[in-house]
């Protein structure tokens, strides 16, 4: 943090849809730690290649970057895992240049949290579409992990934050 920007601050894109983000980042956040969120119609019905997510994504990067934060988080674990790792980077590269902000995916966290914690093999559940998560698959096999398993809940994006710990757990 600079001497221009002394509170840190994390400026988040996140799904038009997303009703979970802004409160646990809230909750998990270090104290003193601001967090910012821009919306953008991108899942669901409102799913575009990113031909023709680039405008409308560059608008929100640039909205973002008004609140002068120390990063962005382009939070969308589907579409950041959509298209490979070739997709992932055109994503960042969109925020970066509109931004003028260090920019991550949710992808990229997640594996970087791998990484930390010597993951290589896992199982992956989810609340999406079982195409969605052959997407996800796909990406983190091309990012050098091995999916043991999958299972995607098959959900429409408004049920995700309805599922209650006992049916992950049943799951």
């Amino acid at each position: 943090w600079t001497q221009m920007n002394p509170e840190p601050r994390i400026g988040l894109i996140i799904p038009s849809s997303n009703r979970l983000t802004e409160p646990q980042f809230n909750a998990y956040a270090p104290r003193g730690v601001g967090v910012h969120v821009t919306r953008l119609r991108m899942t669901g019905k409102f799913r575009k290649p990113l031909s023709e997510l680039k405008r409308p994504l560059t608008e929100a990067a640039q909205a973002i970057s008004d609140v002068k934060p120390g990063v962005i988080v382009f939070h969308c674990t589907a579409n950041s895992m959509e298209s490979g790792l070739a997709h992932e980077k055109a994503l960042v590269e969109i925020i970066e240049e509109a931004s003028g902000c260090p920019t991550i995916t949710t992808a990229q966290a997640i594996t970087q949290a791998f990484d930390q914690s010597g993951i290589k093999k896992l199982v992956l559940i989810s609340p999406y579409v079982q195409s969605t998560n052959q997407l996800e698959v796909n990406y983190l096999s091309e990012t050098g992990y091995k999916v043991l398993h999958e299972v995607g809940l098959g959900l429409e994006t408004h049920a995700y934050a309805a599922v209650t710990p006992q049916e992950w757990k049943a799951v």
